[in-house]
């Protein structure tokens, strides 16, 4: 058996969270992995957006 095993955002998919910032024009939501690399405090950083613009 072989498995194949692929990050699906960003390669065969859009990133899903700057989509969201496009649509929405909320420009923190642009934020990934490569510019914060922590990634809770990427999270925080998205919960505060989106709750900000509620």
């Amino acid at each position: 058996m072989k498995i194949l095993c692929s990050d699906l955002e960003g390669t065969l998919a859009p990133e899903i969270w700057q989509e969201i910032s496009n649509e929405f024009d909320i420009p923190e939501l642009r934020y990934t992995t490569r510019e914060i690399s922590d990634f809770d405090e990427l999270m925080d950083t998205r919960m505060r957006a989106l709750k900000s613009n509620q």
